[in-house]
């Protein structure tokens, strides 16, 4: 698995499509700076979903669609269906 990269003459990002979009690296090319947190630990084997964020991988921005917490919808038409630990988006592929 490798991430994606979109660059330009500003920014180079990386982009890991088979983990929901995350992004692991924004980097100002001007200073080469990387604008993201980065903690180093292994990749995911798999895309993940419905476990607790908190087991999963440090960095970069994920998309927390439509929660950023373990919850339950508020109402209709999905009233009370469980909303999984940073939304539903995050740990499946794009």
């Amino acid at each position: 698995m490798q991430p994606i990269r979109i660059e330009n003459d500003a920014v180079r990002m990386e982009v890991w499509p088979q983990f929901g979009g995350k992004v692991s690296s924004i980097v100002d090319k001007a200073d080469h700076f990387d604008l993201l947190f980065s903690y180093p630990m292994e990749l995911p084997e798999s895309p993940c979903y419905d476990v607790p964020y908190v087991d999963h991988w440090y960095c970069g921005w994920d998309e927390c669609f439509p929660a950023v917490g373990a919850s339950v919808y508020p109402s209709h038409p999905y009233k009370q269906i469980a909303v999984p630990d940073h939304g539903e988006l995050w740990g499946i592929p794009t």
